[in-house]
């Protein structure tokens, strides 16, 4: 079984290699590798996915259905697309959320801003898709306990915001708040693409790999998962694969997935640990 998850951030988001410390300054890797929104690239993404009879959930920022409006109704949300709450401006302006995390502890900030950051978000894509989002990835993987007890309380069941090769499907956090880890190679910080070159990253960056050597270790990692009876949790970002080589390796990866049982995060939301 697999779920494909995809981010989606809104019309002039910086990318920062945010909260990893001597990465911050990269610049975006939107132009000059793509002249479309987020949104507007992620259309192509879907198309892909749905000839292979996969499930999409995106996790988009409040201000990506504000500002990319006509973008997000295009997308539409019928059978086999999802759309989760991915905080409200993803960390922007830094500034605060450095003094938050100095302060609070917390790149989020305290339980007030998170719970008025939730809410803000949750409200948005009600409005605009027409159904309640229940699955959540906050920005950065920074999500924390405050996190758990502001998303269960919002009506929120899945939280998909940790990255975690070890574990092979659904955990319980806290009541009704399942964690489904990232349990295959995420594609953004171990990918090279657009501005993310080894000149560029140096030994800054962890591991990372060129388009070819990333999909063989996703692969080997998805079989091993679902050999095991588990759930392959996949990040593949529409941004990345199409600033990669305008999605050749997604259509190659989508081809691998095909005839796969495919379920989306909030398929997941009651389901017990694996």
């Amino acid at each position: 079984m697999i779920c494909l998850t995809g981010d989606i951030h809104h019309s002039g988001f910086r990318y920062r290699e945010f909260p990893n410390p001597g990465l911050e300054d990269l610049p975006s890797e939107r132009r000059p590798y793509v002249s479309q929104s987020e949104a507007e690239v992620a259309g192509e993404y879907v198309a892909i996915a749905r000839d292979a009879g996969l499930k999409v959930t995106f996790f988009v920022t409040g201000l990506a259905l504000r500002r990319d409006r006509a973008a997000m109704t295009a997308l539409g949300a019928g059978p086999g697309l999802e759309i989760g709450g991915h905080t409200y401006r993803a960390f922007e302006p830094l500034r605060l959320h450095d003094w938050f995390r100095r302060l609070a502890g917390s790149y989020y900030g305290p339980a007030w801003f998170q719970r008025w950051d939730v809410k803000r978000t949750l409200a948005i894509i009600r409005r605009r898709v027409g159904t309640p989002a229940i699955a959540w990835r906050t920005h950065a993987y920074a999500s924390d306990r405050t996190t758990w007890r502001v998303l269960e309380a919002l009506g929120v069941r899945v939280l998909s915001d940790r990255v975690d090769l070890d574990v092979i499907g659904p955990q319980t956090l806290t009541g009704r708040l399942v964690s489904l880890p990232i349990n295959v190679l995420p594609d953004h910080e171990h990918l090279y693409h657009a501005e993310r070159t080894p000149a560029a990253l140096g030994r800054a960056a962890g591991p990372t790999y060129t388009g070819q050597e990333w999909l063989a270790i996703v692969q080997r990692q998805i079989d091993a998962i679902e050999g095991r009876g588990g759930v392959a949790t996949l990040l593949v970002h529409p941004i990345c694969m199409y600033t990669l080589d305008r999605f050749q390796t997604f259509r190659t990866l989508c081809r691998f997935l095909a005839g796969r049982a495919s379920v989306l995060c909030r398929d997941l939301g009651g389901r017990r640990e694996v």
